[in-house]
């Protein structure tokens, strides 16, 4: 039977759209006792900590006596959205009855609410629930804290939201288990309540909530109003609390109870308000750019400054270099890379408005020293004849003095020496003869004129490119030779 009263002040509507959500006294999200038309959303989760008073009295002896009933309970309501739409809670409590002046107190562990709430319609203004409720039957009957039986209940749900409050309205039925040689009735409950956001973080919350008895022993259908606060911390906490005032008590009890919570949820997390981004003054915006990063000395580049100014009106420009000599000329200016060293210079220019502000851009030019152009071209040398054989007569050793001049000319140009012969023999044996030919024209030029061996590349193409008709002895004689080829840079007149 004591179960009873606790089910009672625990039925209300809740808020749709409020600050936060919260878990109520028996699990499911709402105010302090009533449940919400709204519910966590998918994985979100909710817990509080209640420590609740409430007095009752009931009629012992049919109207000639009265047992007063001081009920402390301490409650753990745990809630979790399993989805958008649905959201299940448990709510464990520890509950101590101290009864006067008849009969012995107790206290223990009560009974278990397992509730599970649907969220059927939702807009802005208008939001309708159900929850269906069941309770497990854990508390000593023995010891007065329980029935003993299974209660099962439905209620439907109902929230108006307004600018910043809220109005609910529940109401629901509860079929009650009946231990043995107990007649007990089902009950109506209904409940309705109000928040106001008096703050970001404060809320106002007021509930009138009631219930019929299941027995006629049982206090006469109790009517609870309750007005307390609940407040939000940034990081997702809470802390609430309020009175309750008991309606149907007669003189012998206090009819004013109490309720503190303490709680956590991180879909109760307060966003900081950002602050608001002051209006910018009206600063001109400015580009430059330059037709050529990099000059050569004695070129110029032209550089340009485009400018978006929010007052359109005239504008002044200040130019100024790092180095070289720079050309004003309003919005652009020509660089010069006539009268300054190679190097990195920085040329800037600071825009006026008609505002009197000001913004400034630059650019970087790197100037180079001048260069001639250039192109790489094959060295007109002499070829170097052999008659016969492969030995460097004094012919060729003569002409080789004169190559060897221009090979130092060039030092580290790289040398190819290509041996060729006539088309007498076979085609084996004369690449074998133009490949000794280049290598001792490769040891004359190193060992009479120092000449590094590494930058030589030595090759035969033996008969296969003659210089002319090896028809004739005079035209084997031009084609017994060994080329001496060299690339080399050369400015570009």
């Amino acid at each position: 039977m004591f179960r009873n009263c606790v089910l009672g002040i625990l039925m209300l509507a809740v808020i749709p759209g409020a600050l936060a959500l919260d878990t109520t006294w028996m699990g499911p999200t709402g105010t302090f006792s009533v449940y919400s038309a709204r519910n966590l959303e998918s994985m979100e989760y909710a817990w509080s900590l209640y420590f609740a008073n409430i007095d009752r009295e009931w009629d012992a002896m049919y109207g000639s006596e009265y047992v007063s009933l001081d009920y402390t309970y301490y409650l753990f309501p745990i809630a979790l959205g399993i989805t958008d739409f649905l959201e299940v809670s448990v709510s464990p409590n520890y509950l101590d009855i101290r009864r006067s002046p008849y009969l012995d107190d107790s206290d223990g562990f009560g009974d278990v609410f397992v509730n599970l709430k649907a969220r059927i319609y939702d807009s802005e203004d208008w939001a309708f629930g159900a929850l269906l409720q069941g309770k497990i039957a854990t508390a000593d009957e023995e010891d007065g804290l329980g029935t003993g039986e299974e209660d099962y209940g439905l209620s439907l749900l109902l929230t108006r939201t307004f600018a910043s409050s809220r109005l609910h309205v529940n109401l629901g039925y509860r079929m009650v288990g009946e231990p043995d040689d107990v007649d007990f009735d089902d009950q109506f409950l209904w409940g309705i309540g109000f928040e106001s956001d008096i703050s970001e973080k404060w809320q106002f919350i007021a509930e009138f909530t009631g219930e019929t008895s299941y027995s006629d022993i049982e206090p006469n259908d109790p009517m609870d109003l309750t007005a307390g606060f609940r407040y939000h911390c940034s990081y997702g906490g809470t802390f609430g609390g309020g009175m309750r005032y008991s309606f149907n008590m007669e003189d012998y009890s206090c009819p004013v109870g109490g309720f503190v919570q303490v709680g956590f949820s991180p879909s109760n997390r307060i966003e900081p308000t950002p602050t608001p981004i002051p209006t910018p003054p009206p600063v001109p915006e400015v580009v430059c750019s330059a037709e050529d990063l990099t000059v050569i000395q004695g070129e110029f580049t032209r550089i340009r400054v485009d400018v978006t100014d929010p007052l359109g009106g005239d504008l002044t420009y200040d130019w100024t270099s790092s180095g070289c000599r720079l050309e004003p000329n309003g919005n652009e200016a020509i660089f010069y890379a006539d009268e300054c060293d190679p190097g990195t210079y920085t040329v800037n220019v600071q825009v006026q408005n008609a505002g009197g502000y000001t913004n400034q851009c630059g650019v970087v030019i790197k100037v180079e020293a001048f260069r001639p152009r250039t192109e790489i071209v094959k060295l007109d040398l002499p070829v170097v004849p052999f008659k016969q054989g492969t030995r460097v007569d004094n012919v060729a050793k003569a002409i080789l003095d004169d190559i060897a001049v221009k090979i130092q000319e060039y030092p580290g140009v790289t040398v190819e020496l290509v041996g060729h012969t006539d088309s007498s023999g076979s085609e084996e044996a004369n690449m074998k003869i133009g490949l000794k030919r280049a290598e001792n024209v490769k040891k004359y030029l190193v060992d009479r004129h120092s000449i590094e061996a590494a930058r030589f590349d030595v090759k035969s193409m033996g008969e296969t490119e003659p210089m002319v008709d090896n028809a004739t002895m005079d035209g084997r004689i031009i084609n017994r030779r060994v080329e001496v080829i060299m690339m080399v840079e050369m400015p570009v007149e």
